[in-house]
């Protein structure tokens, strides 16, 4: 659905939910909304509660009519508020809109809303509008740490990656943090990919879970440990040697943690109908690990993207062993992780100056970057700094707690 997991689970209406779970109730009102309305309520009218929102309704058995014309949908299932010319406003469980054109413009609409387009997708939407009555549930896909997001401080809004990326609009802005909708958040996991620090993190795979999946696929007997290319593909889209719900999941930093641990390359397979804002993130996401890789000497598409039926490309870089994997465990936030794993890949020699992918806009006024560079070797880490939208990188090696700075530092470049 969309590209992203939405996955209701119907549940009993008493039964208790955690934390980690997000519950809809829905009595089963359906709200049809547009011209043509009146045919779709009457498929429907048999079996559910249904309400008509067209200038020209027309009450019938089992049908409420409102001869207004809707103008707005907000909420999700089973708390759906349609706004309505004149200030009014009507509730709804589900929402079928016939509206030209719909109502809610979002490539991941909410939970319960449905805007067919043709007969196929109205008799679709009318099946499902039937079963979604009772209680149901779904997972929780993210979590936030507020005190390492970087969306807001003294006044001055900073990084909005979270709110740009996200097909369903469940992320807002609230002062200096963000808030993402739970009831909204379907885990198609751009967010996740998309933050510089790590504030939002998917759950469910967590990092630590993909990681060890990571090392699994690389240790074990088969395609992946023969070849030396790791494949990671969207769950949709069939067998590979590793799988995620998603492939926003599987961030930069674990597919360079997968070349540091040995791996000849990391070919990725994203979902087929991924939301448009997620497809554009994940072609942004493979420039930045190009140009990192190329800036570390590593092959020509070290990690790249593949057809859902391409088979991967050879590299032309020498086979190298399977690294051991260290006993110490790799940092849980974002930067540090992916810091360490760049640290491992460091070549003999150390970095030549290497150009910022294609697109990236210029540094700045007063911060002077335009390479990824900086020789340097053991016992050193990599940082990556974003300021904002800006996609401004960096790639340094510098002794641990000694960054060297540009002519000025923005608030985005901290040490999280």
């Amino acid at each position: 659905m969309h590209g992203c997991r939405m996955e209701l689970t119907r549940v009993a209406p008493d039964e208790a939910v955690g934390g980690d779970v997000v519950s809809y109730l829905s009595e089963g009102v359906v709200a049809v909304i547009g011209a043509g309305a009146g045919a779709v309520a009457a498929r429907l009218a048999p079996q559910r509660r249904v309400i008509v929102i067209a200038p020209d309704a027309r009450p019938a058995e089992g049908v409420t009519a409102h001869g207004l014309r809707a103008s707005a949908v907000s909420g999700w299932l089973g708390v759906f508020r349609i706004a309505v010319e004149g200030g009014g406003e009507l509730r709804a469980d589900v929402v079928i809109d016939l509206s030209a054109p719909p109502l809610v413009a979002r490539s991941v609409p909410p939970p319960g809303y449905y805007a067919p387009r043709d007969a196929a997708e109205i008799t679709a939407a009318v099946a499902a509008a039937v079963a979604l009555v009772g209680a149901f549930r779904k997972p929780k896909y993210f979590t936030y740490a507020p005190e390492i997001c970087a969306h807001e401080r003294q006044g001055q809004t900073g990084c909005t990656r979270c709110l740009d990326v996200c097909g369903a609009q469940a992320i807002r802005s609230e002062g200096t943090v963000i808030h993402v909708e739970p009831w909204l958040c379907q885990g198609c996991a751009a967010c996740a990919l998309a933050c510089p620090t790590g504030a939002l993190s998917v759950t469910a795979p967590n990092r630590a879970f993909l990681l060890d999946a990571t090392h699994a696929a690389l240790a074990q007997g088969g395609a992946a440990r023969e070849s030396g290319v790791l494949t990671v593909s969207a769950a949709s889209e069939g067998a590979a040697a590793l799988s995620a719900p998603v492939l926003s999941a599987y961030g930069e930093e674990l597919g360079l943690e997968a070349l540091a641990a040995g791996a000849q390359a990391v070919a990725l397979t994203a979902e087929a109908d991924a939301p448009p804002e997620t497809r554009a993130l994940l072609a942004e996401r493979l420039a930045m690990a190009e140009a990192m890789t190329a800036a570390l000497g590593l092959s020509e598409g070290a990690v790249r993207a593949v057809g859902a039926d391409a088979p991967p490309a050879p590299t032309a870089r020498p086979p190298r062993a399977l690294r051991r994997r260290s006993r110490r465990r790799p940092p849980q936030r974002k930067r540090d992780f992916l810091s360490a794993a760049l640290a491992r890949l460091e070549p003999e020699g150390g970095l030549k100056p290497a150009p910022l992918p294609d697109g990236a806009p210029a540094a700045p006024s007063g911060l002077g970057w335009d390479t990824v560079s900086t020789p340097s070797r053991s016992g050193h880490v990599a940082k990556v700094v974003e300021i904002g939208r800006r996609r401004n990188l960096r790639v340094t090696f510098n002794p641990p707690n000694r960054w060297r700075q540009p002519l000025g530092r923005s608030r985005h470049d901290q040490d999280y």
